[in-house]
């Protein structure tokens, strides 16, 4: 388990901002991937323009723009890395206890942990192509496990180095623009014994308003929530965001949350993203349900509305 990110000194909290808050052995899994040709279909994203690595208050405006119906062979999985191009080996085998992984949402977004922060960038993608802009994420210090920052760090520089991507089986394979391959991951797997919450990524569909109603999420409008390794984490309609999360049994506790500091042009998605994280600070425990997952208050009302996407 990686230990829960803390906040830096002169990191905004969300409620500070007002929203509520043994190395794997990988040269001969990249050789032989590397001579297949999964070259798949999809759909063409739209691009939202240049993003600042970093989070802060001058990020540019953002609003997600969905894709058509058709989804592309990499998008609703998660995937996690197996091995990376460092600068010093080019099939580096990521740092054991860390989790990096990437989750490219259909909305044009890709978002997750790049094994310390939370990150979230624009793509395009049309067939085998794939463009990812620079990556926003948190602003998080971990302590452990050594040289987790770095590996962060040249994790995100080769994300925006994909020019193509590959699909196999379980693996997927970013390469540059000389086809050298700079990213291999392959698709997240989830203990059989893992809790409901935790064994999918959720997809908010409805929200308790200020007045008490239940307000759905407006089409287009993308926010969700991972709950796995003390954590829950996903994109929240314009940032991503990262808190720690606390499940027994049904019982479910969220703390303060962090988010990026990017600001959208959209006030609907706006809005919706600070009730969404109002909400959370509001819940006290989850009932589960077909696909269906639904977080409420100590009074047993309802909070949050979330289903699975097919």
């Amino acid at each position: 388990m990686i230990p829960p990110p803390r906040i830096q000194a002169g990191e905004r909290s969300q409620e500070e901002r007002g929203r509520g808050a043994s190395r794997l052995g990988t040269g001969a899994i990249f050789a032989l991937f590397l001579v297949l040709a999964g070259v798949l279909s999809g759909c063409l994203t739209q691009s939202q323009g240049p993003r600042t690595e970093e989070s802060g208050g001058n990020s540019p405006p953002v609003t997600p723009i969905p894709c058509g119906e058709d989804t592309l062979a990499i998008s609703g999985v998660t995937w996690e890395l197996v091995a990376y191009d460092s600068g010093r080996l080019a099939q580096e085998s990521i740092i054991p206890g860390s989790i990096v992984t990437a989750r490219f949402e259909r909305e044009g977004i890709v978002h997750g942990s790049s094994g310390c922060n939370q990150y979230w960038a624009p793509y395009e993608a049309s067939s085998a192509r794939l463009s990812i802009d620079a990556p926003q994420r948190t602003n998080a210090i971990c302590n452990a496990p050594p040289g987790v920052h770095s590996q962060e760090s040249m994790y995100l520089v080769d994300l925006v180095k994909a020019s193509t991507y590959r699909v196999e089986g379980d693996f997927l394979s970013l390469s540059d623009a000389k086809g050298r391959a700079v990213l291999l991951f392959r698709k997240e797997t989830v203990p059989e014994d893992a809790a409901y919450i935790s064994r999918d990524t959720w997809y908010l569909r409805a929200s308790r308003d200020d007045r008490g109603s239940i307000v759905t999420l407006p089409n287009g409008v993308l926010v969700t929530a991972r709950f796995l390794h003390g954590r829950v984490y996903g994109f929240s309609g314009c940032n991503c965001y990262v808190a720690p999360a606390h499940v027994s049994g049904a019982a479910t506790r969220i703390e303060t949350t962090l988010v990026t500091d990017t600001w959208c042009r959209n006030e609907t998605v706006m809005g919706h993203e600070r009730l969404f994280f109002g909400r959370m600070k509001e819940v006290e425990a989850y009932v589960p349900g077909d696909d269906s997952l639904i977080l409420v208050n100590g009074r047993g009302e309802t909070l949050l509305e979330f289903s699975t996407r097919s």
